[in-house]
């Protein structure tokens, strides 16, 4: 685990006790619990940040993963064009599409975005989108041009930003009665993050973002 963006590294734990079957996929779910699925089928989670795992099921059913993503209490395995299921954190499984793709190029990674959407990019470099949480599937674009230089990452990233506001407490419904204000009570100052407002208790609050 890194703390400072990858700069720095500390070992949190071995996921499936010094076995010699490599991870073929990791994720986290919304709970933050971890996910891995390793080279014998097995599906292992821990939900104290990767210091002590549990394991899930010895074989999810599909042979050697491909890739792993998880949303909130489901997980998904993709294995070469097949997609897999399960809604009790790792136990069972279901294979939910046969055939993500019409061309017969096996997947290489699959990952759930930020706004729910799962994507999965195969053997040539194709790109593929499901909004129905991995049952069906359409092609989206080939990223690098037709080159055929497999995928060794797939992902994706939320941009962050601070915000900061200004309150105003009043007497008056329409708030005419006041200004909006920071922490040291004047226009031009803002507040950020938790800061305890320095308000009047009035009837009325209002605020801007």
């Amino acid at each position: 685990k890194s703390t400072d963006k990858g700069i720095t590294w500390a070992l949190q734990g071995d996921f499936n006790g010094g076995l010699s079957h490599n991870p073929k996929g990791m994720a986290v779910n919304g709970t933050n619990a971890l996910y891995v699925v390793d080279g014998d089928d097995d599906v292992y989670v821990s939900t104290n940040d990767g210091i002590n795992w549990t394991r899930q099921t010895t074989n999810f059913g599909g042979g050697l993963a491909d890739g792993l993503a998880a949303a909130n209490s489901s997980v998904y395995i993709l294995r070469n064009e097949e997609v897999y299921s399960s809604t009790n954190a790792g136990k069972n499984w279901t294979r939910i599409n046969d055939s993500f793709s019409p061309y017969g190029q096996d997947g290489l990674d699959i990952f759930i975005s930020d706004t729910d959407a799962f994507y999965i990019v195969d053997e040539a470099e194709r790109v593929f989108v499901s909004s129905n949480q991995g049952i069906s599937w359409k092609e989206l674009s080939d990223f690098n041009g037709g080159v055929g230089n497999d995928v060794k990452g797939f992902t994706s990233f939320v941009v962050e930003t601070n915000l900061t506001y200004q309150v105003k407490s009043c007497a008056l419904a329409s708030c005419n009665d006041s200004n909006f204000t920071g922490p040291d009570g004047t226009s031009s100052s803002f507040y950020q993050g938790s800061q305890s407002l320095n308000v009047g208790a009035l009837r009325y609050l209002q605020y801007r973002v």
